[in-house]
């Protein structure tokens, strides 16, 4: 593999680049415009706004549109549908916006289809959270904690201003009270939605820089901190008489000009190493010897993912011969868990290629070949196969039979050979059944001293 491939199958500072690079060719020239037509007292400056609220999401859209076919990971997957969805549904809404102000030329119903879409977006950015709040969120470190309980507080004071101004609106003109709740939603479920988002990006320790799929976050958080200072700014804005100059305008662009480089970066990227697990805890070398019985082959059953890994570690600085058995790309297992000098096998169906003759990668569809390869490596003296499952076998891409099979024979081969093979899975993300395979064929093997945090 030359360098230029070596390069996409890690994230590196030119993906950070190319987001921000195109983002900003979009986003200055849009916002630019919009500061001189607005200067100029121009009566095309909603014709604008509203034109670029269309084309520009559009474009992200299409490009997020070719890259859900290319993702392999079924979490990933539906997360990036979800988000494209959202995407699309705002395009919709906007569409009919338009149409009311620029083809019919009359005002916007206080409710209409619009609503139903824009706040539409919203709940499908929610639901593509969820997997990883409800699987990650015992690993979320107690600063997060701190700063989601300070955005709460901010969040619930907005809220109160906004829905006390909107309360005595009602009361003044006289409308309908579920108009009022649709009008008060646009700030009430972004808020919602920007509390999901922001746990998200703290659990992932290394933010954006290192897990790039959370590019896609930053256009939806922009957006939905558009909807927040808009409902703030109409409230100042009324009250005093200011012309704030359409603050939330200049959000909206630049969260859009953002979907466009979101696209660009991640379809850039190389998704084979994609890692939708978030890395909080760090491997700490040393601590108690691990002892394991000649021939048995074992289980770490801990939703903490780290703690098979540092199994590996102290393996290896025991001086045992540990070859790593992973669905995590080579890349990320070294650059995150410090592993440096094991030899390790990538199960995954992405045709890819590495310099080092210590990394491979074995289809998903060729099981068997690793069985065999597992085989000859048990041979060796002093060797110990550890098999890594750090994020879900529960996907529908994982032949779970021919796994079955695999590790039976790799468990045979540790018994057969005197040698040992250690299965590390997260059992939050296994099925009942799934775990209680591993159980019968396998021992619990406990980690001493274990978690330790730096």
């Amino acid at each position: 593999m030359n360098n230029q491939a070596a390069k996409k199958t890690r994230m590196v500072p030119e993906d950070v680049r190319l987001f921000l690079v195109v983002s900003l060719a979009i986003a200055i020239p849009v916002i630019a415009v919009q500061v001189c037509l607005y200067l100029a007292g121009s009566e095309q400056l909603g014709m604008f706004v509203d034109s670029a609220s269309i084309i520009v999401p559009a474009i992200g859209v299409a490009i997020l549109l070719m890259l859900i076919p290319r993702v392999w990971n079924r979490t990933f997957r539906i997360t990036a549908a979800l988000i494209t969805t959202g995407f699309l549904f705002l395009v919709i809404a906007n569409i009919i916006w338009f149409y009311y102000t620029n083809i019919l030329g009359t005002t916007v119903p206080d409710v209409s289809l619009a609503d139903v879409f824009y706040l539409g977006c919203y709940v499908l950015w929610i639901a593509a959270t969820l997997p990883y709040i409800r699987s990650y969120h015992g690993m979320m470190k107690r600063g997060s904690g701190l700063v989601l309980l300070g955005y709460s507080v901010i969040a619930a004071v907005i809220v109160w201003v906004v829905g006390s101004y909107w309360y005595q609106y009602s009361i003044d003109y006289g409308y309908d009270g579920f108009v009022i709740a649709v009008w008060l939603s646009y700030t009430v479920v972004p808020t919602i939605c920007l509390f999901f988002l922001l746990a998200v990006t703290l659990l992932y320790s290394k933010g954006l820089m290192k897990h790039y799929w959370l590019f896609f976050l930053l256009p939806i958080i922009l957006n939905a901190a558009a909807d927040i200072v808009g409902g703030v700014v109409y409230v100042i804005a009324s009250q005093t008489g200011t012309d704030l100059f359409r603050l939330q305008d200049l959000l909206y662009l630049a969260a859009y000009a953002f979907v466009v480089g979101a696209g660009f970066a991640i379809l850039r990227a190389q998704l084979g190493s994609l890692s939708i697990k978030p890395v909080t805890e760090k491997v700490v070398s040393g601590g108690q010897p691990i002892e394991m019985e000649a021939g048995r082959s074992y289980m770490i059953s801990e939703r903490n993912d780290a703690a098979p890994v540092e199994a590996a570690v102290r393996m290896i600085k025991e001086g045992k011969s540990v070859l790593v058995v992973s669905s995590l790309h080579p890349t990320l297992l070294r650059e995150s868990y410090g592993i440096k000098t094991a030899p390790m096998l990538w199960l995954s169906d992405i045709d890819w290629f590495s310099p080092d003759p210590m990394e491979k990668n074995v289809p998903l569809s060729k099981l068997n070949l690793l069985g065999n390869t597992i085989d000859g490596f048990l041979r060796y003296d002093n060797s110990v196969v550890v098999l890594l499952f750090p994020e879900s076998i529960a996907e529908e891409m994982i032949p779970w039979d021919e796994m079955k099979k695999m590790i039976t024979a790799a468990a045979a081969s540790a018994e057969s050979s005197k040698k040992n093979l250690v299965i590390g899975v997260n059992p939050a993300l296994a099925t009942t059944q799934q775990v209680a395979f591993l159980e019968s064929v396998t021992a619990k093997l406990r980690i001493a001293g274990f978690p330790q945090r730096a």
